[in-house]
């Protein structure tokens, strides 16, 4: 095991108040949230004490966040992707109806 400079804690940190702007600690090292790795190994290299359930890692890889869902990685789908992919579905579903109109002769 690699010992890792800095403080080392026992316990969870806080800020002093919550107007406190400076960074709690290094996102490496904290749990949850969202975080970066390098590679999909990396990722599920993640010890499980630094995860929870809705953590993001973003893999540098293959340029793709994953979710926690459920104890498994699934791939992050952001509200604008799923908002296109909607959009999307509704056009195709209008072209559809558009073809079969004109198929039927209406």
């Amino acid at each position: 095991m690699s010992k890792i400079n800095g403080t080392n804690l026992a316990a969870p940190i806080a800020p002093f108040d919550t107007l406190d702007s400076y960074p709690t600690h290094s996102a490496e090292f904290g749990k949850g949230g969202w975080r970066t790795v390098a590679t999909i190994a990396a990722r599920n290299a993640l010890p499980s004490a630094r995860l929870e359930p809705g953590c993001v890692v973003y893999v540098e890889a293959d340029k793709t966040p994953y979710l926690l869902q459920n104890g498994a990685w699934v791939e992050f789908i952001a509200l604008e992707t799923a908002v296109r992919l909607a959009t999307g579905l509704i056009d195709l579903q209008a072209a559809f109806v558009g073809l079969r109109n004109e198929v039927n002769g209406n």
